[in-house]
């Protein structure tokens, strides 16, 4: 699968359908252009909108940094992130109150 097709809505999960979203609420991108790879610059707003939006504070390893610099790897770290924080895919704990409420 291309990196277009990845990103572009095919086989994505709601963890890599988030990050595309974001990418394209911000203006960084359109969805059509939208690859598996981020720059810098995106990333480091991809972060700030995670953690502003779901209220969670993503402490990255290098690892993890690393693993983000693509659509798929973000996806991954953001899945584990909320799982670890109790969270769910819409970003509220089981009993279904915002994270930012918490």
């Amino acid at each position: 699968m291309s990196e277009r097709s990845a990103a572009a809505g095919h086989d994505l999960s709601t963890e890599a359908a988030q990050v595309v979203s974001i990418l394209t609420e911000v203006g960084l991108r359109t969805p059509d252009t939208v690859g598996e790879r981020l720059d810098s610059m995106e990333l480091a707003r991809l972060v700030y909108e995670v953690e502003h939006r779901l209220a969670l504070r993503l402490d990255l390893t290098d690892e993890q940094l690393a693993q983000m610099s693509t659509v798929s790897g973000a996806a991954e770290v953001i899945r584990l992130a909320r799982a670890e924080a109790g969270l769910d895919q819409a970003g509220t704990g089981g009993d279904g109150k915002e994270a930012a409420a918490r």
